[in-house]
């Protein structure tokens, strides 16, 4: 039987870790924290775990969620068939989409003109033709004259940093830079991507219009049961887990894998392969000894504020986001599936945490709530059609200072230099995967295990 080591103890790891198992290999696990699933896992306020903005298993299929829900009964999944919108100049979109923070700027004619310019650019960008833009050349590329500074300006306000500063690929994880845009109503999107591909390329569309095999799905019972039935089931089908195992390094011996770790009985095992599921900054370092990706990455640091109000506050959207560049928050959910209350819910807004909204005191966290509830309070209102102030039982701010992982634009070229050292130093039989912007990429991901 071939031994095998999967490195890491986050979400994609654990899947590799099954799958291997099922390929007949003996798989020990590592990971030096002292539980499975590290961010997954949430934030703890008011004595309760919470999840720092919508933690959705976004676009699933069947396939996806009958694997997930191998991992035992509390590793069930719900589909949350959420609603969300966007709000910009005091309005809400009423339609179940994220409708452009501009669309109410432009009369039917100019969005005309908007997705026409769209499309004819589109047929011109392929991202494995652009490994070094940056992100304002895409969306030169593929947004037009029209939107190019009000995006670039949107930009700064989510991620605290200029287009100009980060790679193209940042678009996957940017609502209002994404190649494929809401630039009309529901119904028109969806006549107009089934009349014709290159629309279907450019126009975004309500899931439930387009597709009724995707899905948006949420442990049953929270991310916390979920993580802990993958380790239990991990134990249950004979995965060697190792807690609190920090792997320095790797070394080939005799055409084998040894782990260098502050565990010396560790050291003695040898392996036949080893998968990495952990991100690539990390691996770099354990393989190559060198930092190159971290110095080519801008991490986007991100206050939660966490707001206790009635249920019901945003009415049946689960999250809205906040397009207006006067504002703070760039993001509001309504946490009511990570709780059972049935009078109140948990609303966590989501604020950039770049230069301008620095806290260095309990004054300056002091201001990022209050500014948070006047917004939240705002938005409520309109979608309430109330005049009637929000009531708020109580608030907290959190910061995490690494959420989003952003690549500049040399990363790509630095990435396919590291990636040939290490197949040069260490042959085919360690395995990495490249990091992903979702857990639906992660799982594509690794679906030729």
């Amino acid at each position: 039987m071939l031994q095998v080591a999967v490195l890491g103890g986050d979400f994609r790891s654990c899947i590799i870790a099954r799958k291997l198992v099922e390929k007949g290999y003996k798989v020990y696990q590592f990971f030096s924290e002292n539980k499975l699933g590290g961010f997954m896992r949430g934030v703890r306020v008011w004595d309760q775990i919470l999840d720092p903005g919508p933690q959705y298993l976004d676009n699933f299929n069947d396939q996806d969620k009958t694997l997930i829900e191998s991992f035992g009964s509390e590793a069930e999944l719900i589909d949350l068939k959420f609603s969300y919108s966007n709000y910009i100049g005091g309005k809400v979109s009423e339609e179940n989409m994220a409708l452009p923070s501009w669309y109410n700027i432009f009369n039917l004619e100019k969005r005309i003109e908007i997705l026409s310019e769209r499309s004819i650019l589109s047929l011109n960008y392929s991202p494995n033709n652009y490994k070094e833009n940056t992100l304002s050349e895409f969306i030169d590329l593929t947004s037009g004259k029209f939107l190019k500074e009000y995006q670039d300006n949107l930009c700064e306000k989510f991620l605290g940093i200029r287009s100009k500063n980060i790679h193209s690929s940042s678009q996957e994880i940017i609502p209002f830079v994404s190649k494929r845009q809401a630039l009309f109503e529901g119904n028109i999107s969806k006549n107009l991507k089934l009349s014709l591909a290159k629309f279907d390329d450019t126009l975004a569309a309500p899931k439930a219009l387009v597709t009724n095999s995707l899905y948006n799905l949420y442990p049953k019972y929270g991310y916390n049961c979920l993580l802990n039935a993958f380790e239990k089931s991990l134990l249950d089908i004979g995965v060697d887990l190792h807690k609190n195992t920090k792997i320095l390094s790797i070394e080939k011996e005799n055409k084998k894998f040894k782990l260098i770790s502050e565990n010396e009985n560790i050291q003695k095992l040898l392996f036949d392969k080893v998968y990495i599921g952990f991100d690539e900054r990390l691996y770099e370092k354990v393989l190559l000894n060198t930092n190159n990706l971290e110095s080519s990455t801008v991490y986007i640091p991100q206050h939660f504020v966490y707001i206790e109000v009635p249920k019901g506050s945003l009415g049946n959207l689960n999250y809205i986001f906040n397009y207006d560049l006067n504002d703070i928050t760039t993001r509001i959910t309504d946490l009511y599936y990570n709780l059972n209350n049935s009078n109140k819910t948990i609303l966590c807004a989501e604020v950039c945490a770049n230069n301008k909204n620095l806290i260095r005191n309990e004054k300056d966290k002091e201001e990022i709530i209050n500014k948070s509830l006047n917004e939240v309070q705002s938005i409520s209102a309109k979608i309430k059609n109330s005049s009637q102030l929000l009531k708020v039982f109580k608030s907290e701010c959190i910061t995490v200072p690494k959420t989003y992982r952003i690549p500049r634009k040399d990363y790509y070229l630095k990435k396919e230099k590291i990636n040939k050292e290490i197949f040069d130093k260490y042959g085919e039989n360690l395995i990495s995967f490249p990091y992903q912007l979702t857990r639906k990429l992660m799982l594509d991901s690794i679906k030729n295990i």
